[in-house]
């Protein structure tokens, strides 16, 4: 008796949680090419969290860090920096949130994780 039943049908589909933009990328990073998690790093780590692959978390991490900061990212990338506990990450965003606060306006800053709110509030 067979372990597993083969099956005959092909193609054989696989269902995946993710994107086959995001899958194809998070490939290509174990094929030694990271030029391809460039503005793909919020979802990828959640890949990377999900199959446990620490080399891309890591690099997609460290290319927020290194991502220029704006009044358009800056939001999205310091939840990252909190979900993963990234101090370094983290630190930057506070920084840039109370420096620009006025530009950033209310009505970003009030849809912020309460954490992040208090975080704000205590570096100042």
């Amino acid at each position: 008796m067979a372990f597993f039943d083969q099956s005959s049908e092909i193609p054989i589909e696989i269902d995946f949680d993710f994107s086959e933009t995001i899958v194809n990328r998070a490939i290509q990073f174990c094929y030694d090419k990271i030029d391809g998690i460039k503005n793909y790093e919020n979802d990828l780590i959640k890949f990377a969290d999900k199959y446990v692959i620490k080399g891309l978390k890591k690099a997609c991490l460290q290319s927020l860090k290194d991502q220029i900061l704006t009044t358009e990212n800056v939001c999205e990338v310091v939840k990252v920096a909190f979900e993963q506990n990234y101090t370094l990450l983290k630190q930057k965003c506070l920084k840039f949130i109370i420096e620009k606060k006025a530009e950033l306006g209310s009505e970003k800053l009030s849809k912020l994780p309460m954490e992040i709110l208090v975080s704000t509030i205590l570096s100042l």
